[in-house]
């Protein structure tokens, strides 16, 4: 759960492409990228901006080792064409490679092997390069190297400098679904049991990708124990719902979740997908008070009993102050 630590810190990125069919590589621009620990270092996230390609891009990435399956998931959302939607890689180190595939299945029923491949790590630099496959890895192309020189952090915030493009990068309505909950909340959790009840709560919520998705971090204290989560979350135009990917110190698993647009006074209700999920089936359902106040209540599917067992709910009854709408 260690073999990422060296990626930790500020760097300047030299991006270098190279168009299709040719051999040639062009440095392209530059960017940068900031990653940090979250939920007690259970999991690492990405922030980048810079030039490449020709164009402005931003992008981010959530990490965890799962040592039950013994690799890296990695989550991405990188939503330079105005419409995000997330995307997965899972692998390893091995001899101080670091190599994360995922797949997809075109309408023709042709698959595509897609690799990230990290490699040549200093204390100071790294290599950072893409691959695509259309023969089951017997051979592969590539037009993406990212070349990484740390740096001495200049912001401590979540968001890196550099000039933003547009003000929305996702500018309809549908992606504003949830902004009411951006800026900084307080409250306290209600739960039946010594261990979290009266444990008081502090979240964070901040717009990320220009608008395009949120970014939501949440911690717990009490007198016996704390447990700390993680979100993000935006909307996906091909499902027509929001999707969240969370991690959690009580189950330290990346889990994928995915709510419906609920009519107007309905609750949201964000569910994991699919029968076997790491961690645990989880529903969570969140309830506006017409007070402006808000409530998460989550569930854990028993299989051993077929029922719904509640997990603490937290209420978040006082809002702090807004975030910056200005996003990363």
């Amino acid at each position: 759960s260690r073999q990422f630590d060296f990626w930790v810190g500020e760097w300047d990125v030299l991006n270098r492409n190279r168009p299709p069919e040719e051999a040639r590589w062009y440095e392209t621009g530059t960017a940068t990228a900031r990653i940090y620990p979250v939920v007690a270092g259970c999991g690492l996230v990405e922030h980048w901006r810079g030039h490449a390609f020709g164009e402005f891009i931003v992008g981010f990435s959530l990490r965890a080792f799962i040592p039950q399956l013994g690799q890296w998931n990695l989550v991405l959302l990188w939503p330079n064409q105005g419409q995000p939607r997330f995307g997965e890689l899972a692998g390893g180190f091995r001899h101080s490679r670091g190599e994360f595939y995922s797949r997809s299945i075109a309408e023709t029923g042709d698959t595509t092997i897609t690799r990230f491949t990290f490699s040549d790590v200093t204390p100071t630099t790294l290599r950072w390069q893409d691959g695509t496959s259309n023969d089951n890895g017997r051979t592969w192309d590539s037009s993406w190297i990212m070349e990484f020189s740390r740096r001495e952090p200049l912001y401590q915030g979540p968001l890196l400098n550099g000039p933003s493009v547009t003000t929305l990068r996702c500018p309809g309505p549908e992606y504003r679904g949830m902004d009411d909950l951006i800026g900084e909340w307080a409250g306290s959790v209600e739960a039946d049991t010594l261990e979290t009840e009266g444990m008081g709560i502090r979240a964070h919520v901040v717009p990320i990708l220009e608008g395009c998705a949120h970014m939501e971090r949440v911690s717990a204290m009490g007198q016996s124990s704390a447990w700390e989560v993680f979100r993000v979350r935006t909307y996906e135009a091909q499902l027509d719902r929001w999707v969240e990917y969370r991690l959690d110190t009580r189950w330290p698993v990346i889990q994928r979740l995915e709510a419906e647009v609920p009519p107007a006074g309905a609750p949201w209700v964000f569910q994991t997908v699919g029968e076997e999920t790491e961690g645990g089936a989880l529903r969570v359902t969140m309830n506006r008070g017409v007070d402006g106040s808000l409530t998460w209540n989550e569930e854990r599917y028993d299989a051993e009993t077929a029922r719904w067992e509640p997990n603490p709910s937290v209420a978040y009854i006082e809002r702090l102050g807004a975030a910056s709408q200005g996003g990363g």
